[in-house]
């Protein structure tokens, strides 16, 4: 073999030692996270595990665009990571189900979620989970993740973990705005949510569905941030959604979502109080529980997906639950470890 020539095969190899590494090294940082850190050291862990996140599928697309094959184990537990997403959570299945049937019958809606712990709790498949059945569209992964227009639906993102102190509402306007792929026109909050919400209105048509996802919120003054979020842009969005677009274009849903990695301190959610979805208002904030996995949720599992009996379903979950006291991102570990051996 020629000097420096790497075939497919080493490539393959390399690709898949890289990705062990990575997915090792993502563990490890969930695992810190989940102990009480500083502001500043959770803030370098979220980060850290974000950038272990696209590395990781960035080495997944090299893998398949090398031809790897489905039935060895990076595929495997890939395919596995698909499928935890059937794990329940039976409040976040309830609220989604239940704002769809309000959606339904109002021919269309908005709806304003909180999400804590999503780390810990692997709260962004119960998100994926929960906008699917709102929307009542299969939403791809990475269209979620990344923020982008996937047919008649669109997802605005906004991360705030990297924003320094000050300027926290504008910052997340800025990185909301870029997904209309326009130069900013303002740089004051005011002008700025008003060209946003003249933007997004103005490309609605019916049928669409828009997700707004804000990440970390609460890193940087959250009470204030989430006054705005709130009174500044929430509803006057949907105010104008109502006013100016729905006379003319219908079953349109919007969907926002208020999401952090861990527990947001209650002071910061002082001001606002949380509402359940039986006192359902459109301008409230619902917070979505996202609880351990119970013996039950595993064994369900078990059984619907890998098509296992009865019995060795029981047994496997009542193992898997007393290894990780139920932790979400716990038990997905040790699944992927199992079954990618």
């Amino acid at each position: 073999m020629q000097t420096g020539l790497v075939t497919g095969q080493v490539r393959r190899e390399h690709c898949v030692k890289q990705l062990a590494r990575k997915q090792r090294s993502l563990a490890a940082v969930q695992d810190d996270l989940e102990t009480p850190q500083s502001r500043e050291q959770e803030l370098s862990l979220q980060n850290r595990a974000e950038q272990l996140v696209r590395d990781i599928e960035g080495l997944e697309e090299e893998l398949e665009g090398l031809g790897l094959s489905s039935t060895q184990p990076i595929v495997k537990a890939k395919a596995l990571d698909q499928t935890l997403r059937k794990i329940d959570f039976s409040e976040a299945r309830r609220i989604a189900s239940e704002l769809s049937r309000t959606f339904e019958t109002q021919d269309g809606g908005t709806a304003l979620l909180l999400l804590q712990r999503t780390t810990k709790q692997m709260g962004y498949n119960c998100l994926y989970e929960m906008i699917s059945t709102i929307f009542e569209y299969e939403l791809q992964e990475e269209v979620l993740l990344q923020g982008k227009k996937d047919g008649s639906c669109k997802v605005y993102k906004a991360n705030l973990a990297s924003v320094a102190t000050g300027g926290t509402e504008l910052e997340c306007l800025k990185q909301l705005f870029s997904y209309e792929g326009q130069p900013t026109p303002h740089n004051d909050l005011m002008g700025l949510g008003q060209a946003f919400q003249k933007s997004l209105c103005g490309s609605l048509r019916s049928g669409d569905r828009v997700l707004i996802l804000i990440q970390e919120w609460h890193y940087v003054e959250p009470q204030s941030f989430l006054r705005w979020f709130i009174e500044g842009f929430w509803k006057p969005l949907i105010d104008e959604i109502k006013c100016c677009v729905l006379p003319e274009y219908g079953r349109i849903k919007v969907v926002a979502v208020l999401a952090s990695g861990s527990q947001v301190s209650p002071d910061s959610l002082s001001e606002v109080p949380l509402y359940s979805l039986d006192s359902f208002n459109p301008h409230h904030l619902i917070d979505v529980p996202l609880p351990d996995w119970t013996v039950e949720d595993i064994e369900k599992w078990f059984m619907d997906v890998q098509k296992l009996g009865r019995t060795d379903s029981r047994r496997r979950a009542q193992q898997l639950h007393a290894d990780s006291d139920g932790t979400p991102h716990i038990i997905c570990s040790m699944l992927k470890e199992q079954y990618s051996a």
